[in-house]
């Protein structure tokens, strides 16, 4: 029910719990970003920030 109202301003790097996108996809983007010369990628769970 959210998902229309936020998901067009949610970065295209987000991959968690996006409709349409999977762990794959995931990797893929993470190699790519290497390939392009990055050397980080941040996975963040932000879920104990809230307890």
């Amino acid at each position: 029910m959210l998902t229309p109202l936020f998901d067009p301003d949610f970065s295209e790097s987000r991959y968690g719990y996006r409709p349409k996108r999977n762990a794959q996809q995931t990797v893929s983007a993470m190699k790519a970003h290497v390939t392009a010369g990055h050397r980080w990628v941040v996975d963040l769970n932000l879920e104990a920030f809230f307890v």
